[in-house]
C-alpha cells in the first residue's frame, strides 16, 4: 500500500491512505528508545535521535507498508514493514544506524 507519511513518533507513526483516513503504524521487529510521554520522567537516550531521524526521512515521502501474520497490535495500531520509494528498508535501516534495537513480540 502506498501512502504518505504524516507524523513519526520513533517507531510509530501516522500515514495518510485516503482523504479522510488516517492509519497509525508500529514498525515490526525493532523498538527505538523512548521519549518523555505522561507516565514516564525521564526520556530514553537516543529517543530524541530516533524521532528526528525517522521524521526528517520520511517528511513529504511516499511509503510502501508490508505487513506480516499479525496485522495489529493489541493497542489497535497496524503493524508493517516499511519501505521508502528508494527502496530502503526502513526497519532494518534504523537497526543498522543504531537508532534501533531488535524485538519480537508474541502473537496476540
Amino acid at each position: 500500500m502506498g501512502c504518505f507519511f504524516l507524523f513519526v513518533d520513533r517507531d510509530t507513526f501516522w500515514v495518510k491512505v485516503s482523504p479522510d483516513k488516517d492509519l497509525k503504524v508500529r514498525l515490526i521487529g525493532i523498538d527505538t528508545p523512548e521519549v518523555k510521554w505522561e507516565g514516564l520522567t525521564e526520556e530514553q537516550p537516543g529517543g530524541k535521535e530516533a524521532s528526528e531521524y525517522v521524521k526528517n526521512l520520511l517528511k513529504g515521502k511516499k511509503v510502501l507498508l508490508e505487513y506480516d501474520v499479525q496485522k495489529y497490535d493489541p493497542y489497535g495500531r497496524t503493524l508493517a514493514y516499511v519501505y521508502l520509494e528508494d527502496s530502503t528498508f526502513l526497519n532494518a535501516h534504523l537497526l543498522e544506524i543504531g537508532l534501533a534495537r531488535l524485538a519480537t513480540y508474541p502473537r496476540m
